[in-house]
């Protein structure tokens, strides 16, 4: 029983939290069931007043006028004084159903305020709805002590009781499935505002991002058009080198050609001017100094040479087996005298009893002048 009573307390509490929270939406069906009311209730009077106008004819029409004059006031008031105009509307309602028994001496017409509990419902909640409810029953039961009513058996008494009970009742378990599924429409709408942020958020994110991204594609394609730039400056040296090459290599080898194939000739068949002892002194070791000389000069233009067949990959080694004390000496004899010419002392170490290895001698002994 406690628990039970808990739950329906916990309910109202939510529902009026609920109300609190959405008096606009309080106020919009409001207005429907206003308004539905009174079109509903001028429909009726078209209906009456046609059909049966020696019996509803002018009696009505003072009805309809209290009907009308209640709800343009609680129309007018509902925006800014809403239970003003709630107590204006139920007010007017009462009094036009009270006229109607007067007038028609009907007592099926008090059943009207059946419809009472299902308005306050819908339109104030369930407190003020009790309060209604506690109205009608004391005016059923107070009914025949009012001399200014006619009076009323005590079974309708009764039946108006019980009606508007159940009407309430259905009203209070049909609002309550409408505040359930407005929280959790509002539960989800809030949700959904939530997400909507959160997405506004990351697209916010996102647009961050893609601004980065947009000048970071901007800055490669700068630094890839400074690489085809630079890139195309390198080829274009790289073929100037290669030409200044090709034209020094014309300029120097033919000249070379004669000097190192003159001195040649001198250092291994002397005889061919004069007998060596002829000679004058130290003459012979110059001339050898001279092909030898040359010979580097012309190893030097083959190295520039050379480097442009490295750059295409064309590189060709000529491997053979020599001795590699032998290619010592020679790179010795060669540099040995610019080595002394600056007061310097040049100490070459070879073991003995080398193995001859397979190699390419000019490019060791290139690697050794180096």
């Amino acid at each position: 029983m406690l628990d039970g009573f808990k739950i329906i307390i916990d309910q109202l509490a939510a529902f009026f939290r609920w109300e609190a929270k959405d008096r606009e939406l309080l106020r919009s069906i409001s207005h429907k069931v206003m308004g539905t009311t009174i079109g509903a209730y001028l429909v009726w009077h078209v209906i009456a007043t046609l059909a049966w106008p020696q019996f509803f004819s002018p009696s009505l029409f003072l009805i309809t006028l209290i009907m009308i004059t209640t709800a343009a006031l609680a129309w007018l008031l509902l925006d800014r004084y809403y239970l003003l105009a709630q107590v204006i509307w139920f007010v007017g309602l009462g009094t036009s159903v009270l006229l109607g028994y007067h007038f028609y001496q009907s007592p099926d017409t008090l059943f009207l305020f059946a419809f009472f509990p299902l308005m306050s419902e819908v339109m104030l909640g369930m407190v003020p709805t009790a309060v209604l409810e506690g109205l009608i029953v004391i005016l059923a039961f107070t009914w025949n002590i009012n001399t200014l009513l006619p009076r009323l058996l005590s079974t309708y008494q009764l039946a108006i009781v019980v009606v508007t009970l159940v009407s309430m009742i259905l009203g209070w378990g049909i609002l309550n499935n409408m505040t359930s599924s407005i929280e959790a429409a509002s539960y989800h709408y809030k949700e959904a505002l939530r997400s909507l942020n959160e997405a506004r958020e990351h697209r916010a994110e996102i647009s961050v991002l893609l601004k980065d991204v947009n000048k970071a594609n901007y800055q490669l394609e700068n630094l890839n058009r400074m690489l085809i730039y630079a890139r195309a400056q390198a080829d274009e040296a790289r073929e100037e080198r290669d030409r200044f090459a090709m034209a020094v290599s014309h300029e120097l080898r033919s000249p070379l050609n004669f000097i190192i194939g003159f001195s040649d000739l001198m250092i291994n068949s002397p005889e061919t001017y004069a007998k060596l002892s002829d000679w004058p002194r130290g003459l012979y070791e110059d001339i050898n100094e001279i092909y030898k000389s040359s010979t580097h000069l012309m190893s030097l233009i083959n190295d520039i040479l050379d480097m442009g067949k490295m750059d295409a990959q064309q590189m060709v080694l000529f491997k053979e087996k020599i001795d590699f004390a032998q290619v010592v000496e020679d790179v010795r004899q060669m540099v040995h005298s610019a080595v002394e010419s600056k007061g310097l002392k040049l100490v070459i170490e070879v073991p003995k009893d080398l193995p001859l290895v397979y190699l390419d001698r000019t490019r060791i002994r290139q690697v050794c002048i180096a």
